[in-house]
């Protein structure tokens, strides 16, 4: 792992296509197995291109370790981005990707002589979708860029463009994830972007020089489809939503003026906002009287983020860690993807010494730039949003009113009872999205903090692996997917918990009581007579350590600090330690 980290290292300093080279040589020189005792996550990637990406495919190799990614990846033949996606036996589909990437330059597309805009988007779409359906992959293209020709909204060039942009849209399917490199064209510029000769000499679109500039691109968009970065951001608001310090100001004098400083607290408004738009929680901390602040939000039309656009809000005098503590505590997160954004030095260095987890940006001393110092960071880019992703926001807004009501009983026995808590079984090939998901991030609640991908899964339940998914609801809504177990069979009649996770936000409601108790009526079923469990701790599943014992499992052996519990489910007693709240809905039940 060090010789990584060391060409990690080299990687990301080298500014030049040679140093790059040299640096992906020493790469390709390592073992092609992933280093063990890491949390390093697993994924195959299958690139497809109408230009040449031999060093593209290198350079996504570092790229994706600088996300704790360990990526595989699977070059296509040059230009057979057709052709391969074509035949079910094909090499691409036998590799059996976790991501399909589509790399398309508008070069090609432009000059190969059958160029209508309309074809060739159906061509694409007609890629898109054939390789969908003969594989589990998630499907990413990049939409062609601007040509080097396009000057002017008058030329040839922009009009094509265009409208193959707008035929696009139309025809890929929505789950498609597009990814546009116009920005990083904007960015780079295009007198250094553009380079014919290199087109002609090695089939490449772009410089050289820009290689790990594009790899970088893709890999900070490709690491949001496999893991998101960031799910909450908690902001300041004094000198960092709005200019100056409302207490001494006043709500009517603080700085919203986009036409002077203002400006910059706009731009950063403007990005939460939509960071919020596309899933990702917001919340406050500030040291200020809760009623001056507050009249910024209701007095100032120029504010563009509401109260309401905050899951949690901290205004007191506490220390920024006591209310951020407060704030994850709340809403039932770890640290994990969690961002703090504070104009003051000394601030952000006391969170950092308190929680050390969470990702503090160095925003410096001008607003007005600060957007673009987090965007260079490349963790607040946020993928094309799902139905998950904007209905977990809504999970936070009726988990306040639950907390709320929990006021009202003496006791959580009480207060679980009124929930009229039903879980609902799901089906796992309807909800593999959503279990991978929980697979590659759950850290808490996570017994053996296993990062299997969809290969690995398939491969397990194709080995009489079982996969229990499972859905949570009350009175006041759905929780969503909460709770993933994986058995393997451990001889004729047993078998062994490889996997057993649950979403923070159902902690403390018994819930992996009624969880336990469904999966072991179905392995009953199949004349399983006992079931082993591992326990392996972590820094963050430590919430986890006692679960097996409190379910009534005893200790058979330990390694170090791992441990292995059993339980003999042909006993009838063994539901008495089972107690929970939970009506057991199975998929046929109205």
């Amino acid at each position: 792992m060090e010789n990584i980290k060391d060409l990690l290292r080299k990687y990301n300093e080298s500014s030049d296509f040679l140093t790059l080279q040299k640096c992906l040589n020493e790469f390709s020189q390592l073992t092609l197995n992933k280093p063990t005792q890491t949390n390093l996550i697993s994924q195959r990637i299958a690139v497809l291109s109408n230009f040449s990406t031999q060093f593209i495919c290198k350079s996504l190799k570092p790229s994706f370790l600088n996300h704790n990614i360990w990526p595989e990846i699977y070059e296509d033949e040059y230009n057979s981005w057709e052709i391969s996606t074509l035949k079910s036996s094909s090499a691409l589909y036998q590799f059996k990707p976790d991501i399909i990437l589509f790399l398309f330059s508008s070069i090609q597309l432009a000059y190969n002589g059958s160029n209508n805009p309309a074809v060739i988007s159906q061509r694409i779409s007609q890629a898109v979708t054939i390789t969908q359906q003969n594989s589990n992959a998630k499907v990413a293209i990049t939409l062609p860029e601007p040509l080097e020709e396009e000057r002017t909204k008058n030329s040839w060039a922009f009009d094509w463009r265009q409208k193959l942009l707008e035929a696009l849209a139309h025809d890929l399917p929505k789950n498609c994830e597009q990814i546009s490199i116009d920005p990083l064209v904007r960015q780079i510029g295009s007198k250094s972007w553009y380079s014919p000769r290199y087109y002609v000499s090695s089939k490449l679109p772009f410089h050289p020089n820009h290689t790990k500039l594009f790899t970088n691109f893709i890999s900070d968009v490709l690491t949001e489809l496999i893991t998101p970065k960031i799910k909450l951001i908690i902001t300041d608001l004094d000198n960092t939503l709005w200019g100056g310090i409302v207490g001494e100001v006043g709500a009517d004098q603080v700085d919203l003026n986009y036409q002077e400083k203002g400006y910059g607290h706009l731009r950063l408004q403007k990005m939460l906002l939509d960071l919020n738009q596309r899933g990702v929680l917001l919340a406050i901390t500030s040291k200020n009287n809760y009623a001056d602040a507050i009249e910024v939000f209701k007095k100032r039309p120029e504010m563009i983020l509401k109260e309401n656009h905050f899951s949690a809000i901290k205004i007191n005098w506490d220390s920024k860690s006591k209310n951020i503590a407060s704030i994850l505590n709340e809403l039932n997160l770890s640290t994990t993807g969690v961002v703090f954004l504070d104009d003051m030095p000394f601030e952000r260095e006391e969170v950092r010494q308190s929680l050390p987890d969470i990702i503090i940006p160095e925003l410096g001393k001008d607003p007005v730039i600060w957007v673009d110092t987090l965007l260079d960071t490349g963790l607040f880019f946020k993928a094309t949003s799902t139905s998950g992703d904007l209905s977990r926001l809504n999970l936070y807004d009726v988990e306040k009113k639950r907390q709320s009501e929990k006021t009202n009983f003496k006791s959580t026995e009480e207060f679980l009872s009124s929930l009229n808590l039903v879980l609902k079984v799901k089906n796992y090939s309807e909800n593999k999205n959503r279990v991978l998901e929980l697979i590659s991030k759950t850290n808490q609640f996570n017994l053996t903090t296993k990062r299997h991908n969809l290969m690995q899964l398939e491969s397990m339940l194709q080995q009489g692996g079982e996969c229990f998914v499972y859905e949570l609801e009350d009175k006041f809504g759905s929780y969503g997917i909460i709770s993933v177990l994986i058995t393997m069979p451990d001889g004729v009649k047993n078998c062994i918990i490889d996997t057993w996770l649950m979403s923070c936000r159902v902690i403390n409601r018994n819930v992996e009581h009624a969880v336990l108790s469904h999966a072991i009526s179905k392995l009953k079923k199949n004349n399983v007579l006992t079931i082993k469990g591992e326990y392996v701790p972590t820094a963050k599943n430590i919430i986890a350590r006692s679960l097996y014992e409190d379910l009534g499992f005893k200790l058979i052996d330990q390694f170090g600090e791992k441990k292995l519990y059993e339980l003999n489910i042909s006993r009838s007693e063994v539901n008495n330690k089972l107690k929970h709240f939970c009506k057991i809905e199975e998929p046929d039940e109205k």
